[in-house]
Formats: structure tokens, sequence, C-alpha cells
């Protein structure tokens, strides 16, 4: 093969390891494709275009590695949004007029499913959890409902009712909050559990103590 011919070839394989399919390469593969003209002789060219190819293929894998851990950062970040809105801070919505007026139907609520496992309820809050019901349709059997309730007692408080008014400890509990007449069952909460209502008492269920292990999150603040 002639010494053009094999010029011609290494300059072909240096530009194609620089470039490949694009326009231009990195910086340092440009530099050796752009003084390979001055080489002299095959062998020159040859071994010119061999430690050129090598700084390009380094600078395009370097390259390559850039992007790669902008991809993953990128895939890691999508990861922990889903990760954060399934297991730590979650959009949830109020089915039923339960909660009226301090959450009307419809309303979009920040739901916290990890904070209040480090600092404890305290009543007043409000927390959510799924609650077995009959279903009213023959044959359908038990389901599940998600439920937001007011917690109104904690462990060892005697919740009692009368004349309409929540009792806690033979108190009346203030509850600016709450509408229509309130009815419960006395009783004792016990450990590990809490006692909870809703604030529309005229349509509120009223529930068993409702175990900590049950209980999904706590609300925090309405979405817009």
């Amino acid at each position: 093969m002639s010494g053009g011919a094999v010029r011609r070839m290494a300059g072909f394989g240096l530009r194609l390891a620089v470039r490949g399919r694009r326009a231009r390469g990195g910086p340092w593969g440009e530099a050796a494709l752009a003084e390979f003209a001055q080489t002299s002789g095959r062998w020159q060219a040859v071994r010119w275009a061999a430690g050129g190819i090598r700084t390009a293929l380094r600078e395009r894998i370097r390259g390559s590695s850039r992007r790669s851990r902008l991809v993953a950062a990128g895939i890691l970040a999508l990861l922990a949004l889903a990760a954060t809105s399934r297991w730590v801070l979650s959009p949830v919505y109020q089915p039923s007029p339960a909660m009226e007026p301090t959450i009307e139907v419809g309303d979009r609520w920040l739901l916290d499913r990890v904070g209040f496992r480090l600092t404890g309820l305290d009543r007043g809050d409000i927390v959510v959890f799924e609650q077995a019901v009959e279903v009213p349709v023959a044959g359908t059997g038990p389901d599940r409902i998600r439920v937001a309730q007011r917690v109104v007692g904690l462990p060892g408080d005697r919740i009692s009712c009368r004349d309409g008014r929540l009792l806690r400890d033979g108190v009346p509990v203030d509850e600016p909050y709450a509408q229509g007449v309130t009815e419960c069952a006395p009783l004792t909460v016990p450990a590990g559990a809490v006692y909870v209502l809703g604030d529309n008492r005229g349509v509120a269920r009223t529930w068993d103590p409702v175990s900590l292990d049950r209980i999904e999150g706590r609300l925090v603040t309405k979405l817009m």
C-alpha cells in the first residue's frame, strides 16, 4: 500500500474516532485532527493518528460518563420524588362531608406519612386511616374506605359525651371546629391507639379507637 493510502486511512480513522457522526468532536480530539496534516511520512501519520484516537476515545468516554451521571442523577431524582410522594408526603383528597366545615368535599391536602411517627400525635391532629365498612350492596361483602378524622383522645383519656358535647376526663372539650350534636359511648382510650371524631358530627360516624399502626398519616396543609 502506498504511503498516501496509509496516510488517508490513518486520517480517516482519526476523524471517525474524534467526530463519529457529529459535526465536531471534543477539543483535544479536534486539536489532534487539526495537527494531523502537519505530519510527514506514513509512519509518523500512523503514530499521530493512533495517539489522537486514544485521546479522542478517552475524551468521548469521559463525556459519555458525564452524560451517564446526569441521566442517572435525573433518574434518581425522579425515584426520590416518587418515593417521597408514596412514603413521605402525599396529596390526598376528601371524598366525604365528615370533616366539614374544616375540610370540604374534594379539598386536597398534603399527608405527612413519616413526621407524625417521630413527633407523635396530639389532640386536634387530623389523621387518615383505612376503615372496614359494609358496602350497602347485597352480596358485595365488606370493603375498606379511607377516612379523615380528628384526634380527640390519646391513650389513657376517658372519653364520654353529655348533652351533645364531648367530655374528656369528665371535662367538656372546647371544639370550635365541630358542628352538630356529638354522640359517643363512654370509653378509655387504650395504649397504642387514639380516639377520633369527624368535625361534622351530624354525618360523621363514630369509630372504635384507632390503632396507631393503622394510621397512614397526618394532614399538614391544604393544597391549592
